[in-house]
């Protein structure tokens, strides 16, 4: 640790495992060190699965988007709330109603 830390060596010559070393010993409390080295360790699984989930996420979202029968259910709905909130300009709310709200 000494030898590295009092190395004349530029820090961004160091191969990718010397300068991760260095990078840990320079934080002071153990349990920072150990957070660091696990968050390092981790973080591209984390990535990973955090970009598998946003697809199927967004995967989701399209196929709702363009269901047929979401759609039927979302008339349904909204000729009921028509029927009750009736206004004295008769306006209605239409499904291109609610597209411009989730845009």
């Amino acid at each position: 640790i000494d030898a590295l830390r009092q190395s004349p060596i530029d820090k961004e010559q160091l191969s990718p495992t010397d300068r991760l070393m260095f990078e840990i010993i320079q934080i002071p409390f153990y349990m920072e060190r150990l957070n660091t080295l696990k968050f390092k360790l981790t973080f591209a699984d984390n990535c990973d699965t955090l970009n598998k989930q946003m697809h199927i996420i967004n995967e989701a979202c399209i196929f709702l988007y363009q269901s047929k029968h979401i759609k039927i259910l979302l008339e349904i709905i909204l000729s009921a709330l028509n029927h009750l909130n009736s206004t004295p300009t008769n306006r209605i709310l239409t499904l291109d109603d609610l597209s411009k709200v989730w845009k």
